[in-house]
């Protein structure tokens, strides 16, 4: 059954059940079409604009306008007018929508993807933000380009990233590395509205608890006897001499992995006993990064002479170089950080002690300065981890106290020295003063 009267949003809430259409009787052609009844009594009514397009004999069409649940009658009679008249001028409406439907999913399907987003985002934003571009790059090619770098950005949804590209990362057991994926994702999507290639984040209010889980701080600190099971196996196991000899640096310097693999031997200087690792090379914000003096002690200088004694012939700018790169000559790269880790987790049921990463061996430096006798003032240890203090003293205290960190560091050596073993070979104990000359 159909009527005629004006339609409106009161005549709309009161439909009666046998009404299946409610014709306008102001604007020829505009309709409202109405449902079944449904068991909650609900009904689906849509808003319809009927028109013939070339003369009494030529093509009928229904324009579908929206669906009252969205549109009020207002609306709805706004449109049908602005249609209305652009059928008067004989153009067909009906066929208009259809063929921009069309071109859109053409564009969604040959438009830009993953890769496209991911080589601007490298080239625009990591390289003048980042200050190790090389692990963003990492990252791409190994979790995001293989997996996720052919979808289409106009045809983005949430749930095609996790399954193709998080959730393989979880299933091989790495839920720290599927959280930082997300996260890269994250913010690659929002430098691609901000470049105009795609409307919105649908990864936006996706958390890293329903990807990797919650992640729990460590707060894993060996003792000293720990410690020196641990450096006592090592050797045994035919772990590398580099691999040994930076676990030994963390241990007695505080360093961060990536900071002593990416040691250069410029920034090294015998004369001052002073090792300055740049601003470009520690952890931290560009805004943030400061350069890091890290004083060097006698056993630090003995074990920087053993690897100039073992590794001097390739002339490498890097203290520590890569004997095996893929890519290039040995000694024209640094130590991967990566297989420092690596090296420990293949061989954690060997050391006799409850698992741990290298970087726990920092937190180790950073908890026994503060006890065993040393009593380290919390904030000279903060300086030697280079972390940034906050209140008044990180924003106006600008002095080093590089005395009282160098003499915390030889306390602290004299404590942990006999548990790491033979720290350096005292046959290349004369080479220190040929360094001091060279460098």
């Amino acid at each position: 059954m159909k009527v005629s009267q004006k339609i409106t949003d009161a005549v709309i809430a009161n439909v009666p059940a046998e009404v299946k259409r409610v014709v306008d009787t102001e604007i020829r052609g505009f309709y409202l079409d109405v449902g079944a009844q449904k068991a909650d009594g609900s009904r689906r009514m849509s808003y319809y604009l009927y028109y013939r397009i070339g003369g009494r004999n030529g093509t009928e069409r229904r324009y579908k306008i929206g669906e009252a649940a969205v549109m009020t009658a207002g609306q709805a009679r706004a449109e049908a007018k602005k249609l209305k008249s652009r059928v008067i001028l004989n153009e067909d409406v009906f066929l208009t929508r259809k063929n921009e439907q069309r071109r859109l999913e053409h564009e969604e399907d040959t438009g830009p993807d993953i890769n496209l987003l991911a080589d601007e985002f490298m080239r625009i934003y990591v390289a003048n933000q980042r200050k190790r571009p090389e692990e963003v790059e990492r990252m791409l090619k190994a979790d995001i380009r293989p997996t996720l770098g052919q979808l289409k950005l106009g045809k983005l949804k949430a749930r095609d990233i996790i399954t193709l590209g998080l959730d393989p990362i979880v299933a091989r057991g790495s839920r720290v590395q599927a959280n930082k994926t997300l996260s890269l994702l994250k913010q690659m999507l929002g430098f691609g509205i901000g470049r105009g290639l795609l409307e919105s984040n649908v990864l936006a209010h996706v958390q890293r608890v329903n990807i990797g889980g919650n992640e729990i701080p460590r707060d894993r600190v060996l003792s000293h006897e720990e410690i020196e099971k641990v450096f006592k196996k090592l050797p045994q196991l035919n772990i590398h001499h580099q691999i040994i000899t930076v676990l030994k640096l963390i241990v007695l310097t505080g360093c961060r992995s990536n900071e002593i693999c990416q040691a250069l031997w410029s920034e090294v200087d015998f004369q001052q006993n002073m090792w300055v690792i740049p601003k470009e090379r520690v952890k931290a914000t560009l805004s943030r990064a400061k350069v890091h003096k890290v004083p060097l002690t006698p056993i630090v200088v003995s074990i920087l002479a053993e690897l100039k004694a073992a590794y001097g012939y390739l002339n490498s700018p890097y203290i520590l170089p890569s004997l095996t790169p893929a890519s290039c000559l040995p000694g024209q790269k640094a130590l991967d950080k990566r297989s420092v880790a690596r090296a420990i987790k293949r061989n954690l049921s060997k050391l006799g002690v409850d698992p741990f990463v290298p970087h726990d061996l920092r937190a180790t430096f950073a908890t026994r300065l503060g006890d065993d006798g040393l009593d380290v003032d919390p904030f000279i240890v903060e300086k030697l981890l280079n972390h940034s203090l906050g209140g008044v003293a990180g924003k106006y205290n600008r002095n080093e106290y590089l005395e009282k960190r160098s003499s915390a560091l030889n306390r602290w050596h004299e404590s942990i020295s006999p548990s790491l073993g033979k720290v350096a070979n005292d046959e290349i104990a004369d080479l220190v003063p040929r360094l001091i000359k060279t460098r």
